[in-house]
């Protein structure tokens, strides 16, 4: 899995070793497709990937679709 940073929210905790400080979001290819992750500076350095069901990546691929769709609607415009 190969991470890139991406502007998606920033959960509380990292998703790979529960590290509350030191957070930044990622964007990473999966075999359910592209999803947004939280890894603390350790995690993101050694390449720690969060251990995740087939149902968590597909809800991490679905809700990283809302925040980039998000983010591309003019603003002030409803959906």
């Amino acid at each position: 899995m190969f991470f890139r940073p991406i502007e998606c929210p920033v959960c509380d905790l990292c998703e790979s070793c529960a590290a509350t400080e030191d957070l930044d979001v990622f964007e990473a290819d999966s075999l359910v497709g592209t999803l947004c992750v939280t890894l603390c500076g350790s995690c993101h350095r050694m390449v720690l990937v969060p251990a995740l069901s087939v149902g968590d990546a597909v809800r991490h691929v679905c809700a990283h679709a809302e925040h980039v769709a998000a983010a591309q609607q003019p603003r002030g415009q409803l959906r």
